[in-house]
């Protein structure tokens, strides 16, 4: 029996690798000397491998000077960055453990849900496949490395601003031979134990029950876009959320493809707006805010896209 976890109205049965796990304290995960990942995708290859074409490739846009630069790549040759995720103050077993316990396991879920929605099959996900899905949003707005650099800053104090809450809790917790503050706490803390709070920090902002019981409980839909000249587009940074996820109003997209994109509302009435859009406003709609929030990379299938791309995309 795994560990249950409850998402609103939905219990969702997560199993013994759960998301929400602790940092283990030994691990049967590979070494850094036995070829452990050190190429870590932020944009899994799965995702990004829904706009490739015929020759198992994607238009790859980035700005590397000051302009816009549109290539062919195969999906595990973009959408990452060296040891991003490695925490080398943990023990050589550990260091990887983000990207190759926890975000392995997030992605390949989301890969078995993905296949349901591609093939129009929501009604048969099961309350585990939706909380996957749901965890795999989360990540997604957090992997990308401006949010990783953002979190290991804060872990380190320097845009740490205390709360009463979080010294009332150290103050629960506190041992009478630790120190009398987190902040004080933090800054005497062995490195290895530094470092298993800041992946056990990444790993929590990935999968925050709040969001994710409003996710899994939405009403969830596929708008397919009819064969219009202009594609969707997607980029290291894809998740569409509206602020205050738990308005009514509030809502959820995602680009799955260059004709697909996934809808997430709190009222069917929402769905139902976007999907009476017209196919060229909601790929305008889409297109300019995956790729004016895009970090680095936005994706498409082809270059066609590359005039809009030069418009929208960061300098």
């Amino acid at each position: 029996m795994g560990i249950r976890q409850t998402f609103g109205d939905v219990e969702v049965r997560s199993d013994a690798e759960a998301a929400t796990a602790r940092v283990p304290r030994q691990s049967n995960h590979r070494s850094p000397t036995s070829n452990s990942t050190k190429k870590n995708h932020f944009v899994p290859c799965f995702y990004s491998s829904l706009w490739t074409g015929g020759d198992g490739k994607l238009c790859e846009f980035t700005r590397p000077y000051d302009r816009v630069k549109p290539l062919r790549k195969h999906p595990a040759a973009t959408g990452y960055s060296p040891n991003l995720y490695t925490e080398a103050a943990l023990p050589p077993a550990l260091r990887t453990y983000l990207e190759d316990g926890f975000l392995k396991r997030v992605d390949q879920r989301a890969f078995d849900t993905l296949q349901l929605i591609l093939a129009n099959r929501i009604a048969d996900l099961t309350p585990d496949l939706r909380s996957a899905w749901a965890r795999f949003i989360m990540s997604m707005i957090q992997r990308s490395p401006g949010k990783i650099a953002k979190l290991r800053k804060l872990w380190r104090g320097d845009d740490l601003k205390y709360d009463h809450s979080v010294e009332r809790r150290y103050r629960e917790l506190r041992k009478e031979t630790d120190p009398p503050t987190f902040r004080e706490y933090l800054a005497q803390a062995p490195l290895e134990t530094s470092g298993r709070g800041q992946v056990q920090l990444f790993q929590n902002v990935m999968d925050l029950p709040r969001v994710g019981t409003q996710i899994v409980n939405m009403i969830w839909g596929v708008l397919t876009i009819p064969d219009v000249p202009f594609k969707l587009l997607t980029s290291d940074r894809p998740i569409i959320m509206t602020n205050g996820i738990g308005r009514a109003e509030a809502h959820v997209a995602v680009p799955i493809g260059p004709r697909k994109l996934f809808l997430a509302a709190n009222k069917q009435e929402t769905i139902d707006w976007i999907i009476a859009l017209s196919p060229s406003d909601v790929i305008m709609q889409v297109n300019t805010m995956v790729v004016m929030q895009a970090e680095k990379f936005v994706y498409g299938e082809s270059d066609f896209a590359i005039n809009f791309v030069e418009k929208h995309l960061r300098r």
